[in-house]
């Protein structure tokens, strides 16, 4: 099975090879992505550090936002399985794995992590408004999807989202610019 690892990172060069070396000893033979989406600190050289160019890409997206810069990592590398994580390592890797094996196991097309349930988000996070923004969007999206699923949704923010091939090659990915 093969699997990549995508990685969209901004102003991660703090995190970056943190993320990668752990998502490596998870992920031994995948590839990995890493998506510089406009840093201005020194994230691609330190990614570039931790990858293994034989086989791993370092690509830069010009373009501003997470919807954009993940478009990009996935037009570059055909897989059975895509693990989407942030740069800033707020994703165990492991945790990673265990939903990597439900999704196979249990031949879903997506498994989304769930930040909320167990506190991490809430002893990671100190800032009100994205706090407030993530809790919005969960209960909204929850609203919309809830009657047609009959699944809760309790962390709809969440970027630790492994998906199938098929799934990934449908999937509307789209992103809302920065100012």
């Amino acid at each position: 099975m093969k699997i990549c690892v995508l990685i969209p990172a901004y102003n991660e060069a703090a995190t970056i090879r943190e993320t990668i070396d752990d998502y490596r000893r998870a992920f031994p033979t995948a590839v990995f992505v890493v998506i510089d989406n406009n840093s201005t600190d020194a994230t691609s050289k330190v990614a570039g550090g931790a990858l293994d160019f034989s086989r791993d890409y370092l690509l830069s997206e010009a373009k501003q936002g997470k919807g954009v810069a993940v478009k990009t990592g996935l037009s570059r590398v055909p897989a059975d399985v895509y693990i989407m994580t942030d740069g800033d390592n707020t994703y165990p890797a492991d945790d990673a794995a265990q939903l990597v094996d439900t999704l196979v196991k249990s031949r879903c097309d997506m498994v989304i992590g769930d930040r909320v349930s167990g506190g991490t988000y809430a002893a990671q996070n100190d800032r009100l408004g994205h706090s407030l923004g993530n809790r919005f969007l969960t209960w909204y999206i929850s609203v919309l999807l809830a009657k047609a699923t009959a699944t809760s949704y309790p962390d709809c923010g969440s970027c630790l989202d492994p998906s199938s091939a098929c799934w990934t090659s449908k999937a509307p990915v789209f992103s809302w610019r920065r100012s």
